[in-house]
């Protein structure tokens, strides 16, 4: 999902008193509550550069998860919206924007390109295992759900890739019409 998308959900959650707690691979924990305006930014690093957390804590922001990902981290902040207040999320420049939303194509860029390449190869083995191994009907029943797995793991990746393209253009276009 898309950064802004998830934010935007995750705002549209607290509103209806169920505020994040964490997030574990690939569930979220919420709290039930009142409900609360809440602003929720997510951000995406490769490298942290020192002052990063003091940061976004002296904006207000709470750290509600960090998620590391193979070739990244992904953090989600939170913070509570006081009165009528507009609040912000973390990047209010464009150009700050296109870069989170580059940092976050790059993380699923690599994400991508290493599955794809790891599900070649085990389309790859599975393919000659099952051809090679036609006397054995075990092997061939344990090969077939694997490779569908792969198959299955794969088009996930290429989705969020897809998703974070849509993205990045979204926000170059967006700071190319400002400019």
């Amino acid at each position: 999902c898309s950064p802004g998308r998830l934010g935007a959900w995750l705002e549209s959650q607290a509103a209806r008193g169920m505020l994040l707690r964490r997030v574990h691979k690939n569930s979220f924990y919420f709290k039930e509550g009142p409900p609360r305006r809440m602003k929720y930014f997510i951000d995406a690093h490769k490298n942290i550069a020192p002052g990063y957390f003091d940061i976004h804590t002296q904006a207000g922001f709470t750290l509600v998860s960090d998620l590391p990902q193979q070739f990244g981290r992904i953090f989600i902040w939170s913070r509570e919206q006081v009165d009528n207040a507009v609040l912000h999320g973390l990047y209010i420049d464009r150009e700050e924007r296109l870069a989170c939303a580059r940092r976050f194509l790059s993380i699923n860029l690599k994400q991508a390109c290493f599955f794809l390449g790891m599900g070649a190869f085990y389309l790859f083995l599975g393919w000659w295992a099952l051809r090679s191994l036609k006397g054995f009907l075990l092997l061939q029943i344990i090969w077939a759900p694997l490779i569908l797995l792969w198959l299955i793991r794969i088009a996930e990746h290429l989705y969020a890739l897809c998703l974070s393209i849509i993205t990045y253009r979204h926000e170059k276009r967006a700071v190319s019409t400002c400019n």
